[in-house]
């Protein structure tokens, strides 16, 4: 019983209805996402709406308190500047006060200061006893400073300790200053909310007038005069930066020997005064001030849930009436498969489940034939695979004989008996023709028979052989190969195709080997070659170097005495000097030439290498001519080959000789560096540099340009080449590449 239940639950959760489901809740759950993120923004944005329109209301209720606070002051200033330049100004600016001040905003008091702040007048008389000189020189200060109304702190006033705001202005007549007039807001009065009472006759907003220290001076709710709120810190930060506030916060602001109620969530918005240092602050409960978005949140919710109602219900019919045809189909073909495999599948009908039904039947019929098919040709397609797997074999074979290093002889007499063995025969000939060159491989035949079998044309019977094989195939270079085999033993497993992938095999593998051995024969023919010619034109330098020591160096020794002798035995003055300066000049000949037949001459490469040669001629450079010479060294250093050695160190040669010659350089960097068995060589030097573009070859007139060529041709010589890179006044460098591989045959 557990294990059935089991099975149906496995079942259902693999059903079709179980994945509908699965999309429906996905579907539904997003579109409830949707719905909510949209829900939100529209609350949200109502919400906004309706603080704005909080904020709005406590600017509007400010713009009238300071109105009415400012036109009272305006009053008692206009009322004691007609007396302040009077005969007796103190007792006349105390008549006007007392005149004015009952039937305004101030009603706790009013007083007039001189232009230095000192207390002129006062109505009535005892009210300025809880101004100290302190809370007065601040408030003068405050006026002068911002100018406009200045308003203190709540102060005690009077023998009852009345608290009171003092708010106080400078009094102006044509352009003069004459002194201050102050009034005393009484906190107990509601006087200067009285247009917000009028405006706003709900009893359950609270509109509060505070001071910069965030005490409620004013309000609509009494319980809450003099009591510092919850946000008082918050308010006198606002106030003091002139900005606004709104938002929602909790309302608990009530008196301190009010009973503390419950906790409820309000709408708060708070604006400054423009100009006087006080601000309007107006609380109401959440609940009524955002009722509107309240009631559209749960408009939208109960919208929502009834769409998605709407959706799954509709849904899930639209699911059930695919899903149940599908699931009678499966039943039916189950059924037919568990009875009889040849019974044909009930009719559906003509709509799409019909059509389906119809065309698994026919699906059924058609996999029963290729089952059939497939068990039938089984066989054939194992024996195909086992002979492409032995051809595969023979292939890798031949390649294997060539990888292993054998020469095309060997490869053609494996080749032949690979495909003797795995086509069935017992005679065959391999011919190869390269040029003039012709390579052949027989098995069981004489060369007339097997030229015979070549000739033939096609497959064909033969009296003494039975049935031929045949393959000729040509690839690049020149080069055939011609294949024939006869003979078959028993049954011959032969087949043209066959042939002719053991023959391309072959075909590649002994046209590789002799290719290759044909370009080693031309690689040793070339290094022969190149020593023959480096040998040549050392031997000829050597020669050239002792004909001159023989001859020319000789000779001038010899004209060096000759002159020396003349020189001592004349006793003209003049022609010892002019002697003296022979003799000189053909010293310095002769020392060129000396220098001539070193650098002809390689003793210093033979006995101390290369490196120690090129710091030898840099060093001869700097004596002869003043050029500083650095040379660096990099990478494993070794000792090149002779030749590529010799070919190095001309090269060198000829650029120290264009850098004397043209260059008129004063410095100059030689790099030798060795890499990957390779070696570079790079001049550079700081002289007058010139366009390589204008040097296309050597001129016939002049012969500028030869030098560069033999450069280029010497390195050429071992393999390697010369780049040279200049310009106008930025130095020449000259790159030598070459490769280290010995150039001699043994």
């Amino acid at each position: 019983m557990m294990s059935a239940g089991l099975t149906r639950k496995r079942n259902w959760q693999s059903s079709l209805y179980a994945r509908a489901a699965l999309f429906l809740a996905l579907g539904a759950a997003s579109f409830v996402g949707a719905v909510a993120v949209l829900s939100r923004a529209m609350v949200e944005d109502s919400v906004d709406r309706l603080l704005a329109e909080r904020s709005e209301m406590a600017h509007n209720i400010g713009g009238f308190v300071e109105n009415r606070l400012a036109s009272n002051l305006n009053r008692l200033g206009a009322a004691a500047a007609e007396h302040w330049q009077s005969a007796a100004p103190a007792e006349r600016l105390r008549a006007a006060l007392e005149h004015e001040y009952p039937i305004g905003i101030y009603s706790a008091g009013a007083f007039a200061l001189d232009h230095r702040g000192g207390l002129l007048a006062a109505a009535p008389t005892e009210t300025a006893a809880g101004i100290g000189p302190e809370s007065l020189a601040k408030l003068v200060e405050r006026v002068d400073a911002r100018g406009g109304v200045a308003a203190s702190e709540v102060l005690r006033m009077g023998p009852r300790r009345q608290p009171s705001l003092v708010l106080l202005q400078a009094v102006r007549k044509q352009g003069r200053h004459l002194g201050y007039v102050g009034g005393f807001l009484a906190v107990t009065h509601n006087d200067a909310l009285a247009p917000a009472l009028r405006a706003h006759p709900n009893a359950n907003t609270v509109i509060d007038l505070v001071d910069l220290a965030g005490v409620v001076i004013a309000s609509t709710d009494p319980r809450r005069l003099l009591v510092p709120g919850d946000h008082d810190d918050l308010l006198a930060e606002a106030m003091a930066a002139g900005r606004g506030l709104r938002g929602r916060c909790h309302g608990c602001h009530v008196g301190p020997r009010e009973p503390e109620p419950a906790r409820v969530q309000t709408v708060l918005a708070f604006a400054p005064l423009p100009t006087i240092p006080l601000g309007i602050s107006v609380q109401q409960p959440e609940s009524e001030a955002l009722a509107p978005a309240f009631a559209l949140r749960q408009r939208l919710v109960a919208l929502g849930l009834g769409i998605v109602a709407l959706f799954l219900l509709f849904a899930g019919l639209a699911v059930r009436s695919i899903v149940d045809p599908i699931k009678r189909l499966t039943r039916e073909v189950r059924a037919v498969e568990a009875t009889n495999g040849s019974w044909a599948l009930p009719t559906f009908g003509d709509d799409e489940m019909g059509a389906l039904a119809r065309t698994l039947q026919r699906w059924r019929g058609g996999m029963l034939d290729s089952l059939t098919k497939a068990e039938s040709s089984r066989e054939a397609l194992a024996d195909e695979m086992e002979r492409t797997r032995q051809l595969l074999d023979a292939v890798q074979e031949v390649a294997a004989v060539y990888i292993s290093g054998g020469d095309a002889t060997g490869i053609l007499d494996h080749g032949l008996d690979t495909m003797l063995r795995l086509l069935g025969f017992r005679r065959g000939v391999v011919r190869i023709e390269l040029g003039e060159h012709k390579l052949e491989v027989r098995r069981l035949l004489t060369p007339q028979r097997a030229s015979g079998l070549l000739r033939a044309d096609g497959p064909q019977a033969d009296a003494e052989f039975g049935a031929a094989l045949r393959s000729c195939r040509a690839v690049p270079q020149g080069i055939s190969i011609e294949v024939a085999l006869a003979e078959p033993v028993g049954a011959a497993k032969g087949e043209g195709r066959w042939l002719d992938s053991l023959v391309h095999q072959l075909a590649v593998s002994v046209t590789t080997r002799l290719l290759h051995d044909h370009e080693l024969a031309h690689q040793q023919q070339q290094e022969q070659y190149l020593h023959r010619v480096m040998r040549a034109q050392e031997d000829e330098r050597r020669r050239v170097a002792r004909e001159l020591h023989d001859t020319v160096a000789q000779d001038l020794a010899a004209l060096r005495l000759e002159v020396e002798r003349i020189a001592a035995r004349t006793q003209d003055p003049a022609a010892q000097q002019d002697l003296g300066h022979l003799e000189q000049r053909a010293a310095l000949v002769l020392e060129s030439v000396r220098r001539t037949l070193f650098d002809l001459r390689l003793t210093v490469l033979e006995n101390l290498g290369l490196v120690a040669t090129l710091q030898w001629h840099l060093e001869r450079l700097e004596k002869d001519h003043g050029i500083r010479g650095i040379l660096a060294v990099t990478g494993p250093e070794r000792e090149p080959p002779y030749e590529t050695a010799v070919a190095i160190l001309r090269i060198f040669q000829e650029s120290l000789q264009n850098v004397v010659a043209h260059a008129k350089a004063e410095h100059l960097t030689v790099t030798l560096a060795f890499a990957d068995n390779r070696a570079q060589l790079v001049v550079e030097d700081d002289g007058a540099g010139f366009d390589p573009g204008s040097v296309r070859g050597p001129a016939a007139d002049t012969g500028h340009g030869l030098g560069l060529l033999g450069m280029q041709e010497r390195a050429r010589l071992v393999g390697g080449r010369v780049e040279i890179a200049s310009a106008p006044g930025q130095g020449t460098t000259v790159t030598v590449d070459v490769p280290l591989k010995s150039q001699e045959v043994p």
